[in-house]
């Protein structure tokens, strides 16, 4: 089995302990899915401010698609409930 050195942890793991990606020469991540888990834990915590700022920014550009979103999301849910409950 082939292996390879985590760019973050400096551990060395095999192949299936990366996540594919068709842009790297291997075909896999530079950080094994631990630490990748750990970085995108931690952006997401570092940009939730932004996130959310964006997402308010869009549903207020987009209020009408958004109510329709909405809807179309409460009516699946209904229908949902509705076959699970008889």
């Amino acid at each position: 089995m082939k292996s390879k050195e985590c760019k973050r942890c400096h551990n060395v793991f095999g192949l299936d302990n990366f996540y594919k990606s068709p842009i790297t020469k291997d075909r896999r991540q530079s950080y094994c899915k631990k630490c990748d888990k750990e970085i995108s834990k931690e952006n997401y915590i570092k940009n939730r401010k932004d996130r959310i700022k964006k997402r308010w920014d869009w549903i207020t550009e987009n209020r009408e698609r958004h109510n329709e979103i909405a809807r179309n999301y409460q009516d699946r849910k209904r229908l949902s409930n509705m076959h699970e409950h008889g």
